[in-house]
């Protein structure tokens, strides 16, 4: 669901980590960084996935640029287009039956 219905702070702790991954590994490309918050509002990293991600498929719906076209942008070294979302949305994946 976007936007997450979760503090302020832990968005921006999620921002600061994943913007320190990036840093580190000098990283060109859209990655999933994937978390889980816990009770008390901290942070578990559970998966990076350095590639578009399918917790970010909602941005073909949802965001002037998709993360597809952004990742294709950056790994070409074209400008990077606006990534802001021009309404809410909320994805589900369904497996299984």
């Amino acid at each position: 669901t976007l936007p997450a219905a979760i503090r302020p702070q832990t968005a921006a702790a999620a921002k600061a980590a994943a913007s320190k991954i990036l840093s580190a590994l000098n990283y060109v490309g859209v990655i999933g960084v994937e978390c889980f918050v816990l009770a008390d509002g901290s942070l578990l990293a559970n998966e990076l996935a350095p590639r578009v991600h399918n917790s970010g498929h909602w941005t073909e719906a949802a965001c002037i640029i998709s993360q597809f076209e952004q990742h294709i942008r950056a790994v070409a070294g074209l400008p990077l287009g606006s990534p802001a979302r021009h309404f809410d949305c909320v994805m589900e994946n369904l497996i299984g039956d």
